[in-house]
């Protein structure tokens, strides 16, 4: 979106996202970055075929993966500053459709988030959770914003990315609100001439 000039002519941004740590309505913000930077990748592991009662004639992806999953692993532990907060989770792993197969490849996915970036991070509550909306932070002024959907009587406890998940819809109005309250303030404290 940004290379197609999305934001070609904004003057600024704003952004919300829901939490369900937060009471329903209650506001989070932090200056500074509060979300983490987010990578991802894919592999696909590519070894040979065969029957499982004849693994010394095949070559084994599954073994492969699992290995290189807990090498990945040794990577936040061994290798980057305990003071710099990192994540890797290895997030997807497949291959084979047969029980009695070693499978041709393997392919497995993961997302990493990090505050390595900003060393100069203070005070606030960060959350390595990741966001793109850190994109359109790098071009323009923005406000990022968490708003709170927890509220245990109506189950709204569970992570956006959970399939428990269910919002609790009292908080609309305050997120539309909010939006509204910080565009007019913007605009009343940043006025352009419309007219030359």
């Amino acid at each position: 979106m940004i290379k197609d000039g999305a934001l070609r002519d904004a003057e600024a941004i704003f952004g919300m996202h829901i939490s369900p740590i937060l009471p329903t309505g209650s506001i989070d913000s932090i200056s500074g970055p509060a979300l983490a930077a987010v990578c991802f990748f894919e592999a696909k592991i590519v070894g040979k075929d065969g029957h499982a009662a004849d693994p010394h004639k095949n070559v084994d992806p599954i073994l492969a993966a699992s290995f290189v999953i807990l090498a990945l692993q040794q990577l936040i532990s061994r290798e980057t500053d305990p003071l710099h907060s990192q994540v890797l989770s290895v997030t997807y792993v497949g291959g084979g459709t047969t029980l009695d197969t070693i499978p041709t490849y393997v392919e497995i996915g993961e997302g990493g988030q990090t505050f390595a970036w900003s060393s100069e991070c203070q005070g606030g509550r960060e959350m390595t959770a990741g966001e793109d909306f850190a994109n359109y932070q790098e071009l323009i002024p923005r406000v990022m914003l968490g708003i709170g959907i927890g509220n245990e009587d109506l189950g709204s406890v569970h992570s956006p990315h959970s399939p428990y998940f269910f919002l609790d819809e009292d908080v609309l109005p305050i997120g539309a609100a909010l939006h509204t309250s910080l565009a007019e303030i913007y605009l009343s404290e940043h006025q352009r001439a419309l007219v030359p």
